[in-house]
């Protein structure tokens, strides 16, 4: 269920779950560090552009799901 309302708001604002998920943990104080999964060196050069925070309304949207 959560999942759906994540992808509804990926597609909304045009940014891709994972982007929207990486995104929502570097946003979050409570969170030090995050390890994701790399396959390709795609996704890590991916990975690496997603060094900004949600704007704090998203943020706060996300985080009462």
């Amino acid at each position: 269920m959560r999942l759906d309302k994540l992808q509804e708001i990926s597609n909304e604002i045009g940014m891709s779950t994972a982007e929207l998920a990486l995104r929502f943990c570097i946003s979050n104080n409570n969170v030090a560090t995050v390890a994701t999964g790399i396959r390709t060196a795609e996704q890590s050069s991916q990975n690496a552009a997603f060094d900004c925070a949600l704007p704090a309304g998203l943020f706060e949207k996300l985080r009462n799901l």
